[in-house]
């Protein structure tokens, strides 16, 4: 909805994606780092990545240390090319933001928020995948208070699309025009 509305918008996890399937040094120091190669036939296994990272705290701290800092550094130099373009905002997609350390670098943080069985039921037909490994995932990130109390706006997404709308266009109207 901000792309639509002429906000250009960084997708942390399809950089990190990109990055891991084309960045040859990430690729090493996660062989190195974990042992195990997450591509088949050059293309990135997605459920095992995911199945590893949300194993564990640690798992998930140790490919975030190796894609992070470079999804980091993307990030700065698209915001770069922005600036030198005359755009007077930019906005981040980020499912972990503040533990990517990349909220360092934004001047407010938005949270997208809906209450957790609805965001349990969407990303379980988003992703095809059963209630269990959605409750890993959910307990593998910051909890629902955490992203509230680090918001400087919070956007409702438990209603449906018009509602999202209305939201996304009073967030535009109080966080990005006021700046």
């Amino acid at each position: 909805m901000l792309r639509k509305a002429g906000v250009p918008v960084f997708d942390c996890d399809s950089e990190a994606k990109k990055l891991m399937a084309g960045d040859t040094d990430i690729r090493r120091l996660l062989q190195e780092r974990i042992g195990v190669d997450f591509f088949r036939s050059g293309v990135l296994d997605k459920a095992s990545l995911a199945s590893f990272l949300f194993a564990s705290e640690e798992n998930a701290a140790i490919v975030n240390g190796i894609v992070h800092p470079k999804v980091t550094e993307a990030f700065l130099k698209w915001r770069e090319e922005l600036d030198s373009c005359g755009y007077a905002a930019c906005g981040v997609e980020s499912a972990i933001l503040l533990e990517s350390g990349i909220h360092e670098y934004v001047d407010s943080v938005v949270v997208v928020d809906a209450p957790d069985e609805v965001r349990m039921g969407r990303a379980m037909l988003r992703d095809g995948v059963t209630r269990e490994k959605i409750e890993e995932r959910m307990r593998a990130q910051k909890t629902r208070n955490e992203l509230l109390s680090s918001a400087d706006w919070v956007i409702d997404n438990s209603g449906d699309e018009c509602a999202l709308e209305y939201e996304v266009k009073r967030m535009i109207d109080n966080v990005l025009i006021d700046k």
